[in-house]
This record gives C-alpha cells, sequence and structure tokens, in this order.
C-alpha cells in the first residue's frame, strides 16, 4: 500500500513540475538592444527594437540604462522606411532634438535631455534653406543622427557631407 502512493504521489509531483516548467525559448520576446555614447555630447542612446513594431530610443548619462519610468526616452512604431532623425549641438552637450515625425507614440521626458521639435522647426533650426533638394545640407556645428528602424541601421553626419556608419544594419532589421 505504500508502494502504491507513494508511487502515486511521484506521479502526481512529476506532472505538477511538468505543467509549471516554461520552455524559454517560446517564452523569450524578440528584443534587440544596442547603446553607444553620442559623439561629442554627455550622453548615451540606447536603442531597443522589439516586436510589434515597437522601437524604443533612450537617453541617459550612462551606457547602462534600461527602460523604466524615471528616464528620458521616446518610443516610435517603425515603419516602412521612416528614419528617426536627432541633433546635437556640441555646445549643449546635455541635450539632443529629436525630430517628431511619423511613428512617434510617446515621449517620457524626465531628465530634459530630450528636445522634441516638429518638422518644420527641425528641419529650419539645424539645415540650410535650400530649394527641395536632397540631402539636406547641416548648419556648423551640428551633429545629425539617423536611424532607420525597420533595417536598425544608425548613422551620423557632422556639419561635413559625409555620412558615417555607428551601426551596420540588415534586411532582417535585428
Amino acid at each position: 500500500m505504500k508502494r502504491k502512493l507513494l508511487k502515486y504521489y511521484f506521479v502526481v509531483l512529476l506532472l505538477l513540475f511538468s505543467c509549471g516548467h516554461k520552455n524559454e525559448k517560446t517564452d523569450m520576446k524578440r528584443q534587440s538592444d544596442y547603446s553607444f555614447r553620442l559623439p561629442e555630447s554627455d550622453l548615451f542612446l540606447t536603442t531597443s527594437k522589439r516586436e510589434n513594431a515597437q522601437f524604443y530610443v533612450i537617453v541617459s548619462k550612462d551606457s547602462l540604462a534600461v527602460l523604466s519610468d524615471s528616464i528620458d526616452f521616446i518610443k516610435f512604431k517603425t515603419g516602412d522606411m521612416y528614419p528617426i532623425n536627432m541633433v546635437i549641438d556640441p555646445q549643449k552637450r546635455a541635450e539632443i532634438y529629436v525630430e517628431q515625425s511619423y511613428g512617434f507614440e510617446i515621449a517620457n521626458l524626465k531628465n530634459n535631455n530630450i528636445v522634441l521639435l516638429n518638422d518644420t522647426i527641425f528641419r529650419s533650426s539645424f539645415f540650410e534653406k535650400q530649394v527641395n533638394t536632397e540631402p539636406f545640407v547641416l548648419k556648423y556645428p551640428y551633429i545629425h543622427i539617423t536611424i532607420f528602424s525597420p533595417s536598425y541601421m544608425i548613422g551620423y553626419k557632422k556639419y561635413e557631407k559625409v555620412e558615417k556608419v555607428i551601426k551596420v544594419g540588415n534586411s532582417d532589421g535585428w
């Protein structure tokens, strides 16, 4: 009788443990993070691409920042080829100017590191006036950062006409 009860107890325990165990590979959400120091700035930028077309830009004073309510971040919805445009003024090393463009969803502005500008003010403030020509010519002494969220490519351009790549993207965008 004791043996039967012990076997029964063992089978019940196995069933309970197998039901409570989760497969970590299937439970992991797809996410890709990338951090770098902004050129000529006191700030770090962390980008976080997540499932369901979510893309976060986190701005902080250190590279270990994670997404939370106490940190500056902007949430974008990834689009077909809608770039996220940002500008740094080397004279104001603790601020980054972000174009509030298509795909913008929410901003959490806690530490005054991010200044949101509409596209008209953004372009007129940081780029030379010209007659509908591409690419825009950056004014001195600004630095322009572009993030293509679908491919996850990050590039920057100083007031020169040569764009430098910070992170090479790929067709998967991860």
